[in-house]
């Protein structure tokens, strides 16, 4: 799935390139809160990482390292703590969803994808 949506869209990071990295970068923080010891991450990185350095803007592949990492813009940050439980979401997300042209709506979109993942195979 990645590899369809790594480059997808126009602008420095390509919505399909926020939507994988917000969705990374959840998966990795409210997974890792819950215990999960992340292998698929650990699995999949180098693939998509290696797919981002010849399919998207070199901003965008730096952006998906640095989410692999569990590094994220501030706006994105925010909205993981708040769905963690230490703030309030929807107030979050709209601040989220201000960002950009497309990024932030593609960004929150992928921070909610990737917190259900791991959501799901906590259970």
């Amino acid at each position: 799935a990645c590899r369809g949506l790594i480059g997808e869209g126009d602008g420095l990071t390509p919505r399909g390139d926020d939507l994988v990295a917000a969705s990374v970068a959840g998966l990795r923080a409210i997974g890792g809160a819950l215990g999960d010891e992340l292998g698929i991450l650990r699995r999949h990185e180098q693939p998509i990482l290696q797919h981002a350095g010849v399919a998207t803007t070199s901003l965008s592949a730096a952006l998906l390292r640095h989410a692999f990492r569990g590094e994220v813009a501030e706006p994105a940050g925010r909205l993981l703590v708040a769905l963690a439980g230490r703030g309030d979401p929807p107030e979050a997300a709209a601040a989220l969803q201000a960002v950009g042209h497309s990024s932030g709506p593609a960004l929150a979109a992928g921070v909610v994808a990737g917190a259900r993942a791991a959501i799901e195979r906590s259970r």
